[in-house]
């Protein structure tokens, strides 16, 4: 079995997985995924660069709890920018995937935000975006853009419900605790492979006895995707 423990020290905390485009028969049910989206995010004949996919899991409450014991908007992500973190972390270099993708699993939680801006415009000292997109959690929905631009989770943005009335517990009306979270599947497509020890194929060994990918890079895992599909209008190379 893959020990975590053994891993070189990762620059930035984050650890990724890496699934190449020329993709033998999918090993789990997240290579499965992948393969659905590469076939949706690239038809045959479409001209492409890609090499491969970075992906991984978020899972975000759908409500935090303070101190004093008030509940608010789930946790969010602050404004940034996909990238090579090893490249970032070592070099200050920012080296962008060709097309990042959001999937989600559930309904749940804040929207993800884009702005049609590019680091290279910031640094120029062009802070205002001239328009974005919204897109809030629909299970099934995806959402790609162009993986150069800025984009975040704002949690102030979170939907609120209504309260309904109080009713019996039974396992029919009881949500599981995933229902109640923010899920989402990220997969970035790259044309040159993002670099070690942040960005690395799933070990083999992993895949074949089935462990949980949470074991190995504390991320989580998907089944299919097969229902919408959401372009970020205007935001998509």
């Amino acid at each position: 079995p893959h020990n975590a423990a053994k891993e070189p020290y990762l620059s930035g905390g984050r650890k990724i997985s890496f699934r190449a485009a020329a993709m033998p028969p999918p090993r789990t049910a997240i290579e499965e995924g992948i393969a659905l989206l590469y076939a949706a995010d690239f038809p045959p004949n479409t001209h492409h660069r890609i090499v491969g996919a970075e992906w991984w899991i978020q899972k975000r409450p759908l409500h935090s709890v303070s101190e004093s014991g008030s509940r608010s908007g789930g946790r969010g992500l602050p404004m940034h920018f996909d990238k090579d973190e090893a490249i970032f972390h070592q070099h200050n270099t920012y080296h962008f995937p060709d097309v990042s993708t959001v999937t989600y699993l559930s309904d749940a939680g804040a929207p993800t935000l884009i702005f049609n801006l590019t680091q290279t415009e910031m640094h120029k000292g062009n802070t205002q975006p001239r328009n974005g997109i919204l897109s809030y959690p629909k299970k099934g929905r995806h959402l790609r853009f162009r993986g150069n631009l800025l984009h975040g989770v704002p949690a102030h943005l979170t939907p609120s419900k209504k309260k309904k009335p109080k009713r019996e517990v039974t396992v029919e009306n009881t949500k599981t605790r995933d229902e109640m979270d923010r899920v989402t599947f990220l997969v970035n497509w790259w044309a040159e492979q993002p670099q070690r020890p942040n960005c690395r194929e799933l070990p083999h060994s992993a895949a074949q006895v089935g462990e949980d990918p949470r074991n190995v890079r504390q991320e989580g895992e998907i089944h299919q995707r097969e229902r919408g599909m959401e372009k970020a209008e205007g935001l998509e190379g």
